[in-house]
C-alpha cells in the first residue's frame, strides 16, 4: 500500500512540474514578441504619364490662322498623407510641329486655369487648398509655377479629395490681337505640341522651389 501512494505521488510531483515548465515555456515565448508598426506617409500624384498641351491651326488667309483642334483637359489626382503643394511646367520652351518640327509656337503662347472636383476646398487661406489660378489664366511656362498649396484647414487626403482638372485658354483668342500675334510666328497648318510636369512636394519642402 505504501508504496502505491508513493507511486501515486512521484506522479502528481512529476505532472506539476511538467506543468509548470509548460508555463514558463510560455511566459518566455510571450516576452520574446516584439510589436513593430511603421507608418509611411504617402505622397502621390495620379496622372498620364504622357500628359502634354496639343493644338492644331489652319491657314484660312494669308496670315490668318484659326484654331482647328483644342487642347483636351487634363485630369489628375493626389493622395496625400501629409500638407502638399504643387508647380506646372512645361518639357519645353516651344510646342514643336508634329509634321514639321522647326516650326515653334512659344509655350506661353496659351495658358491654363485649374478646377477643383473634390471634397477638399479650393478657395483662399481658410480652405483646404489655395488655387493660386481661381481667379487668373496663368501661361504656361518651362520655369515651375506654384498653382496650388497648402490652405489652413489641411489638403490631406485621397482622389476624392484632390481631384482637379486642368483646362487650356488662348490669351486674347476672340480679338484681333491673337490673329497679330499669330502672324508673327512662321507657321503652316500643323499640329503643335508639348510635355506637360506637374510637380508635387510636401509643405515643408516646397519653398526649394518657390
Amino acid at each position: 500500500m505504501n508504496s502505491k501512494r508513493t507511486y501515486l505521488l512521484f506522479i502528481s510531483i512529476a505532472f506539476l512540474l511538467l506543468r509548470s515548465n509548460s508555463v514558463c515555456a510560455q511566459d518566455e515565448k510571450w516576452l520574446e514578441v516584439r510589436f513593430n508598426t511603421v507608418l509611411e506617409s504617402i505622397l502621390q500624384l495620379n496622372i498620364d504619364p504622357d500628359a502634354h498641351v496639343e493644338f492644331g491651326i489652319k491657314e484660312i488667309n494669308d496670315n490668318l490662322f484659326q484654331i482647328t483642334e483644342y487642347p483636351e483637359p487634363v485630369m489628375f489626382s493626389i493622395e496625400a498623407t501629409n500638407n502638399w503643394n504643387l508647380t506646372i511646367s512645361a518639357s519645353a520652351e516651344y510646342f514643336s510641329g508634329a509634321g514639321d518640327s522647326s516650326l515653334r509656337i512659344p509655350v506661353d503662347f496659351i495658358g491654363y486655369t485649374i478646377e477643383s472636383y473634390g471634397t477638399n476646398w479650393d478657395n483662399g487661406d481658410f480652405s483646404n487648398i489655395i488655387n493660386l489660378t481661381k481667379d487668373t489664366l496663368y501661361p504656361l511656362e518651362t520655369e515651375r509655377r506654384l498653382v496650388l498649396k497648402n490652405g489652413r484647414r489641411n489638403n490631406i487626403g485621397g482622389n476624392k479629395q484632390n481631384f482637379f482638372i486642368i483646362r487650356w485658354n488662348f490669351f486674347d483668342e476672340n480679338e484681333q490681337m491673337n490673329i497679330k500675334k499669330m502672324s508673327n510666328f512662321n507657321m503652316t497648318d500643323d499640329t503643335f505640341k508639348v510635355g506637360l510636369v506637374l510637380t508635387l512636394a510636401e509643405n515643408l519642402t516646397i519653398d526649394a522651389i518657390e
